[in-house]
């Protein structure tokens, strides 16, 4: 998938109902904790629709990851250890002051047209200084529009600064 491949730092699913995004979204997440050991972020607007949505789909996280890649599971904290100590966790923005002074390398906003912008405002921090990476999810136009803006890229000696807007797969 082209999303999988895409250089930006910054991207932005724009991708109807029932594409697969939160689907695609986690295998990169996965795929990107094997490739840089760290601490790895799916973010939905709230921690109960994390729990739903990812943890107890009998179809998502778990179908997902391959078995011999989990050293542990929390499920009171949402989170998964890998076999390489990479850390995925399973978080809501809806208490944005508790993603202060974390560091992750990577970050999935789902449904962040319903979040609480001060989340992103805190997370990027962290990913500016870690050059780390985030995945933006089912959007309307008009928070596109201004995500091209927000995600200007202030690192120095960066090549990839706007977000890289990617259409949906003809399949999955």
């Amino acid at each position: 998938l082209e999303v999988l491949r895409d250089p930006h730092r910054f991207k932005v699913l724009v991708w109807h109902r029932r594409a697969g995004k939160t689907t695609v979204s986690m295998a990169h997440l996965i795929m990107q904790s094997q490739l840089r050991v760290g601490v790895y972020w799916h973010v939905f607007p709230t921690y109960s629709e994390a729990k739903e949505a990812i943890w107890r789909d009998p179809n998502m996280l778990f179908k997902i990851i391959p078995e011999g890649l989990i050293a542990k599971k929390n499920e009171n904290e949402l989170v998964v250890q890998f076999t390489n100590k990479s850390i995925l966790h399973l978080k809501g923005a809806d208490q944005p002051d508790t993603f202060r002074g974390a560091g992750p390398y990577g970050v999935v906003w789902d449904e962040f047209q319903k979040q609480k912008v001060e989340a992103w405002h805190i997370v990027s921090k962290a990913l500016a200084r870690n050059g780390g990476w985030s995945m933006f999810v089912e959007l309307r136009l008009a928070e596109i529009i201004s995500m091209t803006f927000i995600l200007e890229d202030k690192t120095p000696n960066s090549s990839n600064g706007r977000a890289g807007i990617l259409k949906p797969p003809s399949r999955i």
